[in-house]
């Protein structure tokens, strides 16, 4: 969020800004920059924008995104509207997803600074007010107390709660999806399907 605000008191409104984890596994990165580029244009429309991953099973470990896959909700080119986003399902529930044709939630969100700033006013107005005053402050001589005074106070509260769960429920989030060779490399068992197993020596 601070970021966001930053980039907004120095570029307006218009910029896009991005949230990618920076800890999972991409085996083609030229077809997330190529879902990123569709996001973008996406996010210029005023949309927020997350990357869906196309599902290779029935996973218990993920989120999922409910695309519109009927067309009835408007959505930018390149993209599906998102109905909801549904937390992470037992396995007959997650089999009936990957039927449905929803999406694995990865976390990744574009959209302007703008429509970002927009969604926290109204919908976190404490949040919104003190970012602003953090970022209005940012290199300058206020900086340090205006983070002091404001930083500790601010909710913690991940984007999916905080911006995309109640802005898609009022149509506002579109998704590309994409299948991209994508792992987010939450345990042991995720790190040996992509490392070859050793033959020799310690393993």
């Amino acid at each position: 969020g601070l970021a966001a605000y930053v980039v907004r008191a120095r570029s307006g409104d218009d910029a896009v800004v991005g949230s990618f984890a920076a800890d999972h596994v991409v085996a083609r990165p030229d077809l997330l920059e190529r879902a990123v580029a569709s996001g973008i244009g996406a996010a210029r429309q005023g949309y927020v924008v997350t990357v869906g991953i196309g599902p290779t099973g029935a996973s218990t470990a993920y989120g999922y995104i409910q695309p519109d896959r009927s067309g009835e909700l408007p959505a930018p080119s390149g993209a599906l509207a998102v109905r909801s986003f549904v937390e992470k399902p037992d396995g007959a529930t997650a089999e009936r997803y990957v039927d449905q044709g929803f999406l694995w939630n990865a976390g990744m969100f574009l959209m302007t600074a703008g429509v970002l700033a927009g969604h926290l006013a109204r919908l976190m107005p404490d949040m919104h007010e003190r970012l602003e005053a953090i970022a209005a402050q940012w290199g300058g001589d206020g900086f340090e107390d205006a983070l002091a005074l404001h930083w500790p106070h601010l909710t913690r509260i991940a984007i999916d709660h905080a911006i995309a769960e109640p802005v898609a429920a009022a149509g506002g989030v579109a998704t590309v999806p994409v299948s991209m060779g994508w792992d987010d490399v939450g345990g042991f068992d995720s790190l040996a399907a992509l490392v070859a197993a050793r033959t020799r020596g310690r393993a």
